[in-house]
């Protein structure tokens, strides 16, 4: 018997630092979820191609400073970011 699982990885975090390094990486796969007066982002890698650590490989190294993520790339991921909040905000204060 051949049994294939398929495991979407997912990670989650509040902090817009990381989740901007995260999109900036390449991750643009995520939502927003609010609890509270908390912002998560939660990101998901459909690709059955990484490794099950995949997000987590990313956080240890934008942690130890072992990155090549190109300036621009990570202010536009936070400028997203700080946008998909405001609609996020305005969505529930208004609709």
């Amino acid at each position: 018997i051949n049994i294939k699982i398929d495991i979407m990885q997912t990670y989650r975090t509040a902090d817009t630092q990381i989740a901007s390094y995260l999109i900036a990486s390449g991750f643009e796969n995520y939502s927003l979820e609010r609890e509270g007066n908390k912002i998560f982002f939660i990101f998901e890698d459909n690709d059955k191609k990484t490794p099950f650590n995949i997000f987590e490989k990313e956080v240890s190294e934008y942690w130890s400073n072992n990155t090549t993520i190109e300036p621009k790339k990570l202010f536009n991921a936070y400028k997203e970011i700080k946008t998909r909040i405001g609609e996020l905000l305005n969505k529930n204060k208004y609709g």
